[in-house]
């Protein structure tokens, strides 16, 4: 009697099993070139070492020049194709870099826009004048980014922490609050959560456009995102959403036409009261 084997299991046998890939920076390729060099330049052998191929060892042994050059976190020595509207890309440059200067925002449409607006020059239509087909999309905005060295950056603020008993808390409160209902019988329609967060008239972005490694990133204000005014949120436990009400830190309810299912009220001192409660 003659057995065969599964074939298809002597096919995943015989696969070779596939590298992953993987980007090595320049720090990374200097000490595979250092390893060569000591190693009598086995380029084979120093392959298997660090489990790349040859032809990588003979690269970047041919570029090491280049290499020390570049700064130690790049990965790759050729940036990509470059800008096709270069003195636009320059001027746009020069324009994040003055608003930058002067701690005012910088978003990625504002970009857009403003590359669109400096496209629409006549001196530069002169020079230029196929870059009314241009569309300046995403694609142009992170290949822009990268060429200048920019990316997105937060304000810097400090955060509040949690408290480190903060699940213990909630679980206490929880269960006060089931105990409770079994006590009391109470309805699910006289349970609620509520809530109150101020909201600012002004509201500066805390993410502008900025050279990468900045340590200090400033955005400048208005000074009126201190003028605030309340907003309460509530929903109750049968699943009812109440409308919000906002508090305005004011004598009388403006008169003004504020947007349907809201509840307006006035507190000479912004306080929620037993007045401002009610819906």
């Amino acid at each position: 009697m003659v057995v065969i084997g599964n074939k298809r299991n002597k096919k995943a046998r015989n696969r070779l099993p596939q590298k992953k890939r993987r980007q090595w920076n320049v720090r990374e390729k200097l000490m595979v070139v250092h390893y060569l060099e000591n190693n009598g330049g086995n380029k084979r052998g120093t392959a298997k070492e660090f489990d790349i191929q040859p032809k990588q060892v003979r690269d970047w042994n041919n570029n090491k020049g280049k290499l020390l050059a570049a700064a130690p976190h790049v990965a790759k020595l050729h940036l990509g194709k470059s800008a096709k509207y270069l003195s636009l890309e320059n001027d746009l440059f020069t324009w994040v870099s003055e608003r930058r200067t002067n701690q005012n925002s910088v978003s990625q449409k504002l970009i857009i826009k403003k590359a669109i607006t400096l496209s629409k020059d006549q001196d530069f239509l002169a020079n230029n004048s196929n870059i009314t087909e241009f569309k300046f999309l995403r694609k142009w905005l992170d290949s822009f980014l990268r060429r200048y060295d920019l990316c997105e950056c937060r304000r810097i603020t400090v955060a509040q922490q949690l408290p480190p008993d903060l699940l213990e808390k909630q679980n206490v409160f929880l269960s006060y609050v089931l105990y409770r209902r079994i006590q009391h019988d109470y309805l699910l329609q006289y349970i609620g959560n509520m809530d109150e967060i101020p909201l600012w008239f002004d509201l500066p972005s805390n993410i502008t456009i900025d050279h990468k490694g900045t340590k200090t990133v400033s955005i400048r204000i208005t000074r009126y995102e201190h003028s605030s005014f309340t907003v309460v949120l509530a929903y109750m436990a049968d699943g009812k959403k109440l409308p919000a009400v906002c508090i305005f830190k004011l004598k009388n309810v403006p008169r003004e036409n504020f947007p349907h299912g809201i509840y307006i009220r006035a507190n000479e001192k912004g306080w929620m009261n037993e007045n401002e409660m009610l819906w």
